[in-house]
C-alpha cells in the first residue's frame, strides 16, 4: 500500500506514504466513519451544501478539530463551484472571508494555516514544496479537471512563491475510478487519450497526472492512491454510486507549528 491509514480518536483518515519524510506536513482525506450524520449522510459528514441537518455537520468539524489538534481559526475553505480559480491565502485577510470566496483551489506559506476541500468522487491534489513552507490543494472533478485546475494550482504556486515547479511534489488522493466513472460522447472526446478508457470510461488521475507532467512536475514526484470512491462504499461517500444523496469528505493539509508538534 502507499498509504497510511490513520486514527484519531475515532476519526479515520488516509495520508500518502511519500508526504511522510516530511514530518510537520499534516495532510490527510477523512473516511465516512465516525461522525454524528444520520442516513444517507452516515455519518462523518462535512459537505455543508448537502441536504443533512447543520447541528450534525456543525458537530463533525468540532470533532474533527478537536480529535486532530487543527485550529478552528486557521482553517480554510471557500465555495467550490467546479471551476479554475486559485486563491492565496493571506496572513492580513480574515479566515472567514474565504468561506465566501468562489476557488477550487487554495495556496498559500503560512505555517500553521490548514487548507481544505470537500470531496465525494472528485479528485483531491495536495501539492507541497520539497524544501519551503509552501502548500496547496486542489478539488478536481470531470469539469475542474477539463478547466485544468491542477496546472492553475502548481502555476500559481510557482509564480506567488518564486520557486521551481519540479521542487514541488502532487499527490493525487482517492476519487472515482474508471471502472465507475462512464461519462458521454461529448465529454469523452474532451479527455486525452491516455485518460480514455473503454466503454466511455475516464481515469481522472491519468488525465490530471498527465497534465502536470506536462508542466514540469517530474513523474517521481506525482504520487496517487488507486481507490476508487464509488466501488468502497463502506470508507469513502460517493456522489454517482449513491445518485447525489451523500455526504462528502474533507481533503486537509497544513503545515504545523513546530513549537507545536506533538
Amino acid at each position: 500500500m502507499n498509504f497510511h491509514l490513520r486514527q484519531a480518536q475515532s476519526i479515520k483518515y488516509i495520508q500518502f506514504l511519500s508526504a511522510s519524510e516530511f514530518p510537520n506536513l499534516h495532510h490527510g482525506l477523512t473516511l465516512r466513519s465516525g461522525g454524528f450524520s444520520h442516513r444517507p449522510f452516515h455519518s462523518l459528514n462535512f459537505g455543508k451544501k448537502t441536504d443533512d441537518l447543520k447541528p450534525s455537520i456543525d458537530k463533525n468539524y468540532k470533532k474533527f478539530f478537536v480529535s486532530l489538534d487543527i485550529p478552528q481559526t486557521r482553517f480554510c475553505q471557500t465555495l467550490q463551484v467546479h471551476g479554475s480559480t486559485v486563491i492565496r491565502i493571506k496572513k492580513n485577510t480574515p479566515i472567514e472571508d474565504y468561506s465566501k470566496i468562489q476557488a477550487d483551489a487554495l495556496i498559500t506559506n503560512l505555517t500553521g494555516t490548514y487548507l481544505a476541500m470537500t470531496v465525494a468522487d472528485c479528485l483531491p491534489i495536495f501539492f507541497f514544496h520539497h524544501h519551503e513552507k509552501v502548500i496547496g490543494l486542489a478539488h478536481a472533478g470531470w469539469r475542474g479537471t477539463l478547466k485544468k485546475i491542477a496546472v492553475q494550482t502548481i502555476r500559481k504556486l510557482g509564480s506567488q512563491f518564486k520557486l521551481p515547479k519540479n521542487e514541488f511534489s502532487a499527490l493525487l488522493g482517492p476519487s472515482i475510478g474508471e471502472c465507475c466513472f462512464k461519462v458521454g460522447q461529448e465529454i469523452y472526446n474532451c479527455f486525452s487519450p491516455s485518460a480514455r478508457r473503454k466503454k466511455m470510461r475516464i481515469n481522472l488521475q491519468a488525465e490530471n497526472a498527465l497534465q502536470l507532467r506536462k508542466e514540469g512536475i517530474p513523474v517521481e514526484n506525482i504520487r496517487m492512491i488507486n481507490l476508487c470512491t464509488s466501488c468502497h462504499q463502506r470508507w469513502f461517500f460517493s456522489y454517482r454510486r449513491d445518485q447525489g444523496k451523500t455526504g462528502r469528505m474533507l481533503a486537509f493539509i497544513g503545515i504545523r507549528n513546530e513549537a507545536n508538534d506533538k
